[in-house]
């Protein structure tokens, strides 16, 4: 036989049918089939009863639940209502009966006052938010405007020597680019002629004032034209210069000679002009000249400026980082305050927010839920205990002035000295006709017979009492359906 255990009772859940026959009111006598739970099992006892649910039960507990649901949900009802701007609803309760200690009236008007203090609370928050916001903003752009007027003063301070400075550079770089253009220049000659008549251009290495090499004649006797260098071609520099340049030139450029060899020559005679503008850098016991003289003098000028600026207003690479970081700071403070000035922080800190009701108005409130519950409870009564037959569990004697049954029974089932307690409850609709009609009740017990039954302790009339009322709710969606449907 196979060996019961928990977790597999655990994983049972309730699936009963009832099977009915015959007669003019409901029967008295009923029946629990217990076929598929022997083939899981030995059933070694059952204990239980037939509780009877007086006529009216079914609607005092929908009653109930709508009043409960009304009373214990108002708070957060009432809250999404105002936000909706639909204002506090009205709470319509369906038990027209009394209870002492509880008035509706006074309930909605402390609803209504609760949501006052919630709106209240709300507004609070985003005027210390907004307040926080705006006061971290003025701040960060105080502190910003002195940093700036900081900075304002010490641009003032360097402002000539830092534009003689940056004139020096501009001349400096301005008189090197003249010297590099004129080093192009026959380079850029050869490849414009190359384009016009289809010649293969020359690489950087073939310019010829780059490979240029020459005889000086300034301390020797001076020829009447240049001797030939094999390979290269003359360029005449005697009488400017007093001295013979050579060229080296692809022979594709014959035709072109006289050009590519002028414009050399040309070139080559601008560059001591050029280099002498351009100066030198100064250096160990030497001095500098050219433009290298005018950007040190400048430099020298300027970096003691800033020297006498920061001691007076600050170091600026500092005031320049912090400048960057406030104004940075500045723009999230001021996104952050749009952001809690904006309907969508306010919707945030609504939803944060709760309605709460007075402790005593909510005492008041369980007290009405509690009698409702009582009245619900009051429609139940206990009815003829469950046995044991020869297969199944049987129950007789069961009449009342009821409209359904609830049927608890606890199998107690095992092997050897193993026993596993698996309880079942089970609702039967006595308004229903095929109810009355029948020769007796008789539920079917299944797999699935036994979830609703996992948190009911048989020996507990409080944990019998939730399982029934358990029952009654799903009768009652149930009925609900029906009627929809």
């Amino acid at each position: 036989m196979l060996a019961l255990k928990r977790k597999s009772l655990a994983a049972l859940t309730v699936g009963v049918a009832v099977t009915l026959a015959g007669c003019s009111d409901y029967p008295g006598d009923g029946v629990i089939d217990t076929k598929e739970l022997r083939k899981m099992a030995k059933i070694v006892e059952v204990e239980g009863n037939v509780y009877g649910i007086k006529t009216g039960g079914v609607n005092a507990y929908a009653v109930y639940e709508e009043d409960k649901n009304a009373l214990r949900g108002a708070e957060y009802a009432a809250w999404e209502s105002y936000q909706d701007g639909k204002g506090v609803p009205k709470i319509e309760l369906q038990y027209d009966g009394s209870v002492d200690g509880f008035e509706l009236a006074k309930f909605q008007s402390a609803l209504e006052a609760a949501v006052e203090k919630a709106v209240t609370d709300v507004e609070a928050e985003l005027a210390d938010d907004i307040a926080e916001a705006k006061e971290k903003r003025d701040q960060l752009a105080a502190k910003l405007q002195e940093a700036s007027e900081g900075g304002a003063k010490y641009e003032s301070y360097v402002a000539d020597a830092k534009a003689e400075f940056e004139a020096a550079q501009k001349s400096l770089n301005a008189a090197i680019d003249a010297y590099n253009a004129e080093i192009e220049r026959p380079l850029t000659t050869l490849n414009e002629i190359a384009e016009a008549n289809g010649l293969q251009k020359v690489r950087d290495y073939q310019n010829p004032i780059k490979n240029f090499r020459s005889i000086d004649f300034s301390n020797r006797s001076m020829p009447s034209t240049c001797p030939r260098q094999a390979g290269y071609t003359a360029v005449d520099m005697r009488k400017e210069q007093e001295l013979c340049g050579y060229i080296r030139v692809g022979s594709r450029f014959d035709p072109y000679l006289d050009e590519v060899v002028s414009v050399t020559k040309a070139a080559y005679m601008k560059l001591p002009d050029l280099q002498a503008e351009i100066g030198k850098k100064g250096g160990w016991n030497r001095d500098a000249t050219g433009a290298y003289a005018t950007l040190e003098s400048a430099e020298a000028k300027y970096k003691s400026r800033v020297s006498e600026a920061r001691s007076k207003f600050g170091d600026n690479r500092q005031r320049e980082r912090e400048q960057k970081y406030l104004s940075r700071s500045l723009d999230r403070a001021e996104s952050e305050l749009a952001r809690v000035e904006g309907d969508e922080h306010r919707g945030q800190v609504m939803r944060m927010t709760s309605v709460r009701l007075p402790e005593e108005v909510e005492d008041s409130a369980d007290s009405y839920i509690d009698a409702l519950e009582a009245n619900v409870i009051s429609h139940i009564e206990k009815g003829p205990k469950i046995t044991l037959g020869e297969k199944n569990a049987e129950f007789s004697g069961f009449s009342g002035d009821y409209e359904g049954a609830a049927v608890v029974a606890d199998f107690i089932a095992g092997e050897g000295n193993r026993r596993d307690n698996m309880v079942s409850i089970h609702f039967i609709d006595l308004t229903d006709e095929a109810v009355k009609q029948a020769d007796e009740l008789r539920v079917e017990l299944s797999r699935d017979s036994f979830s609703d039954g996992r948190r009911i302790d048989i020996r507990e009339q409080e944990s019998i009492e939730e399982g029934i009322l358990d029952l009654l709710d799903d009768e009652v969606r149930d009925r609900r359906r029906a009627d929809k449907a």
